[in-house]
């Protein structure tokens, strides 16, 4: 009977130390379970953080290339497919001040000349939204329709052919005198004056000389004659802006010594060279002689070469 009683206390602490050890476990389980709850709160914690800055890196590389694609598709608007100021082909860069698509060259006096900011299409990164917003309701054609709305119809506009004086003079005569933009800046012009004083450099002995320069009329054709003074009735000499062997080609040009506002003439005999008192002067007599060689080859059917 001793025996039996000392086995079942044995039984019972048994048991109870295998309680107390499931009790343990669990307790320890418990713990292990809340410990891996909260690791599994902190990653998650940690991959939304993770996601949320990724997301947001995302939203701005979008707005970026959304923004490029807007700038791009300016260059797709078919108003914009030449430069505003000399219709040459494909433009790439944008003056921001005048919101007008133009080529290289054009950039360089727009940025020179105007003061303007110019921006290369292809360089979407250094733009800004309100940059771009305003160019998106607008192209060449429309500013033109401003900038160009009294524009004489026999007025030539230079080419991308053309050199870049000549480009200067009139881009400069667009925007900084805005002679296109009212009947009263236009009429400063005096494009209707077909006569003035001019300074000629001599073809044998290379001197200046002052002459009264005159564009006239004969039956088809136009001649600039130059005299000593506007009362003399004989010329000193003429120029035939009206020649059938060949193209008159004519553009602004820099002299080396002292004069300015200087264009050349070129003809099939000679070359030559004149200056003007002004920006202005020289302007119009530009045109008047373009216009001159224009109407005449149109009506003979012989193709113009207007550059040098």
């Amino acid at each position: 009977m001793k025996y039996l009683k000392n086995t079942n206390v044995s039984i019972t602490s048994a048991q109870q130390q295998q309680q107390q050890q499931q009790h343990q476990l669990v307790e320890e389980e418990a713990e292990e379970t809340n410990d891996c709850q909260s690791n599994c709160g902190e990653t998650r914690q940690r991959e939304y953080s993770i996601c949320s800055s990724i997301g947001e890196q995302t939203d701005e590389e979008q707005y970026s290339n959304h923004l490029d694609e807007m700038i791009k598709n300016l260059l797709l608007k078919r108003e914009n497919k030449t430069c505003s100021d000399c219709g040459s082909p494909d433009p790439v860069y944008a003056s921001i001040y005048y919101k007008v698509i133009i080529c290289s060259g054009c950039a360089v006096i727009h940025r020179k000349c105007l003061k303007s900011k110019v921006q290369s299409i292809n360089l979407s990164n250094e733009w800004s939204l309100d940059e771009y917003q305003s160019f998106s309701n607008t192209n060449n054609m429309i500013e033109n329709e401003s900038w160009e709305k009294y524009l004489p119809l026999s007025y030539i506009k230079p080419t991308f052919g053309d050199s870049s004086l000549l480009k200067e003079n009139w881009i400069l005569t667009k925007y900084i005198h805005q002679s296109f933009t009212s009947e009263k800046n236009l009429s400063k012009l005096k494009m209707d004056l077909t006569e003035g004083w001019i300074v000629k450099k001599g073809k044998v002995v290379k001197n200046w000389k002052k002459r009264w320069l005159r564009l006239c009329q004969v039956g088809d054709k136009k001649k600039l004659n130059y005299y000593r003074g506007p009362t003399e009735t004989t010329a000193c000499g003429s120029i035939d802006l009206c020649q059938d062997g060949g193209a008159i080609q004519i553009d602004c040009i820099n002299d080396n010594g002292k004069r300015t506002n200087c264009f050349v003439i070129c003809t099939s005999k000679r070359r030559y060279l004149i200056s003007c008192p002004s920006q202005e002067e020289m302007f119009r007599w530009i045109q008047l002689i373009r216009s001159s060689t224009n109407y005449y080859n149109q009506f003979k059917n012989i193709p113009q070469q207007i550059t040098i």
